[in-house]
């Protein structure tokens, strides 16, 4: 995984409140989606309902820093220093998340993934005939 968690920033204030990440080699932060788990356990999260943030494609270099904040926001991203790069995203939360003790980030690095509609995957019914059996319904006024 070449992303790396740096920090939790201001939990629970939910106008600063952040996870701070690093790139540890060149990638594309679009391959990935931070979930906010719980867990009662060290190095465990539960699985359920979970609250996702998808991030959208942004081509990050090595060192430099993805920071995504809780609150509602605009993507930006600004020069660092060092040659560096410092992305910003917006979970678009409208409460801390990152402020209770069971609280947990989980980073999911999913590169290859498919889409699929219910329009485009499931065939129309074809009219069933009725049984011999069963009169047929009334028309329809």
């Amino acid at each position: 995984m070449n992303l790396k968690l740096v920090s939790f920033a201001d939990s629970g204030n939910l106008e600063r409140e952040r996870v701070v990440l690093k790139a540890a080699e060149d990638a594309d932060v679009g391959d990935y989606t931070a979930l906010c788990s719980s867990t009662t356990v060290p190095n465990t999260a539960n699985p359920g309902l979970s609250v996702a943030f998808w991030f959208p494609s942004a081509k990050v270099k090595k060192d430099d820093i993805v920071v995504l904040y809780t609150k509602h926001g605009k993507q930006s991203k600004k020069r660092i220093g060092g040659g560096h790069t410092a992305y910003f995203f917006y979970w678009g939360v409208a409460n801390p998340i990152w402020n209770a003790s069971t609280s947990a980030l989980v980073l999911i690095e999913s590169a290859d993934w498919t889409i699929e509609w219910p329009a485009e995957t499931v065939e129309p019914e074809e009219p069933k005939k009725p049984s011999p059996n069963v009169p047929a319904a009334p028309p329809s006024k």
